[in-house]
């Protein structure tokens, strides 16, 4: 899959400040019932760039938070982004715990913390939710 191809279909949110708490994790897209909310990236790390062509197709507020969040040049008047991917990583993080950790607690919850799943539609801009306990020791990321 191309670094393109990965961006525009599988970053799904951002982190940003919340008025729950903090910060917080929000859908930069519509997101159904049962879609995965991080996933990894299988290509090599390294940076990638994609051209404004490239750019100019995602949502626009993919679009908002790649300039947001990466260098821009205009190269031979073209204009480029360099985006940094991490082999095994889920967009800028290496585990969803990073980004479990930065969502909100709520008792009305719109992710499943085991499986790492919309349980709910989640509109764009909508602060995802958990509802997590204890972790449980010697375990990778279990809420009880």
């Amino acid at each position: 899959m191309l670094a393109y191809e990965y961006i525009k279909n599988n970053v799904n949110v951002k982190i940003s400040p919340s008025k729950i708490s903090g910060v917080g994790v929000f859908a930069l897209r519509d997101i159904k019932i049962g879609e995965d909310l991080f996933v990894e990236w299988k290509g090599e790390s390294a940076g990638y760039e994609i051209t404004q062509s490239e750019l100019d197709t995602f949502e626009p507020s993919l679009r908002a938070h790649i300039y947001d969040m990466f260098q821009f040049n205009k190269i031979e008047g073209v204009w480029q982004f360099k985006v940094l991917l991490e082999k095994d990583c889920y967009w800028i993080f290496k585990t969803p715990t990073h980004w479990i950790n930065s969502c909100s607690w709520d008792s009305n919850p719109n992710v499943d913390l085991v499986n790492f799943k919309a349980i709910k539609t989640i509109k764009a801009g909508t602060e995802l939710l958990t509802k997590y306990g204890k972790y449980q020791k010697n375990n990778a990321f279990k809420a009880i």
